[in-house]
């Protein structure tokens, strides 16, 4: 990971990759650098990629209060630390970004966006005016976005992010916690390293031992008595046959 340093002081992290003519990928709004490793890779053998945070995301800085502006400077730098102009790929709102910047006079010399979130058609419904009011009186929808964009450092646990997500929104104070951890004007997300420190209520592994093997007895029990239902169902036709046919008679 290497630093640049934007107009207004905030730390943008950002990673180097191969070598040739400068390429920066600009990330979507809800994704950190790491969401860009795959194409940063295919891309290094052609160009010297980078690939970097946006404030307020992974490793970069937010210094408040936000405004695309200081996003704007933020490219500035990066496009200043490879070496004054830059190719720039920006993909949903970081094409956007991509895009305002280039109109704005930055040194970038092509550029290419991936689904902007643009309507410029009748192919569905705008936005409507009360999205972002709507958004904010969603404290678990508002919750969960905030869960679903941190930068979530797979090798700090072995438990899945899908299967951590579940089991620390299924507690109220854990909720409460996370909201109180999140950092960022108006992208909310909460730092790695923070969230490592964060104690997950959770049983002991015993207990969750003892837990898992009932669920497993029971799981088994439910089979058995579903195979017997079949079986009986299986008698009751072949009698409803011998008795309809005539074959057997009831006296």
């Amino acid at each position: 990971m290497e630093t640049v340093v934007s107009k207004d002081g905030t730390i943008i992290a950002f990673d180097r990759y191969g070598g040739g003519p400068p390429l920066i990928l600009v990330s979507g709004a809800t994704a950190t650098r790491a969401a860009e490793t795959s194409l940063a890779e295919t891309m290094s053998g052609d160009f010297t990629v980078l690939s970097y945070d946006r404030r307020g995301r992974g490793d970069s800085g937010d210094t408040l209060p936000y405004a695309v502006e200081r996003e704007m400077e933020d490219l500035e730098a990066l496009i200043n630390e490879a070496g004054g102009s830059a190719f720039v790929f920006g993909h949903s709102s970081g094409g956007v970004l991509a895009l305002r910047a280039a109109t704005s006079g930055l040194e970038i010399l092509k550029l290419a966006v991936y689904e902007p979130p643009f309507i410029v058609d009748n192919s569905r419904t705008s936005v409507p005016d009360d999205y972002v009011a709507h958004l904010e009186l969603a404290p678990i929808g508002w919750q969960l976005f905030i869960l679903g964009i941190f930068l979530y450092d797979q090798t700090a646990s072995s438990v899945s992010f899908d299967t951590l997500a579940t089991r620390l929104l299924a507690q109220p104070l854990n909720r409460e916690l996370i909201i109180s951890l999140s950092q960022g004007s108006t992208i909310r997300h909460v730092y790695a390293a923070t969230f490592r420190d964060y104690e997950v209520s959770l049983p002991p592994v015993e207990e969750q031992t003892v837990i898992a093997a009932v669920l497993s007895d029971m799981d088994a029990e439910i089979a058995a008595l579903e195979a017997r239902r079949e079986k009986t169902r299986q008698v009751k036709r072949g009698m409803m046959q011998e008795l309809l046919t005539g074959r057997t008679r009831l006296v």
